[in-house]
């Protein structure tokens, strides 16, 4: 689980149905980005992980998961793999995949899954945050 806190600024008052709608609004819009990130890193699946995110807003807090029990695994990697390459190691669309590579080639591929991160690569890139914010509080 990741939790964030995003501070947003809102100019004009709206009472709080609006605001409930409006973060709804964000938190559908942060799920779209993050299946984005997902299909991009072009991950094998048989759609239970795109299907299974889930929102929900309550008290100005949005929450948003996956419900597939592996979810935890491909946001944060395996420890075999953390234990190898260490706490920082994100992974880059142009590192090699295991499915890709000659079956001698795989065997140095270290044990553990690697983080794909796609979930803090949403929620950690300010640039991408601010877009969406911006779409989900527009009039």
């Amino acid at each position: 689980m990741v939790d964030i806190d995003i501070n947003i600024e809102i100019e004009d008052e709206i009472s709080d149905e609006e605001l409930d709608i409006k973060l709804k609004i964000l938190a559908e819009l942060i799920v779209n980005a993050i299946k984005e990130n997902i299909r991009g890193m072009e991950l094998i699946d048989g759609g239970q992980y795109l299907q299974g995110w889930i929102t929900d807003v309550k008290n100005g807090v949005i929450t948003i998961e996956n419900t597939q029990d592996y979810s935890k695994y491909l946001e944060f990697g395996t420890f075999g793999y953390w234990k190898r390459h260490g706490l920082n190691s994100f992974t880059d669309p142009s590192d090699p995949k295991k499915k890709d590579m000659s079956p001698s080639a795989s065997t140095k591929f270290p044990k553990g899954m690697q983080s794909f991160g796609s979930v803090r690569k949403v929620l950690f890139n300010e640039s991408i945050m601010q877009s969406l914010v911006d779409e989900a509080f527009s009039d």
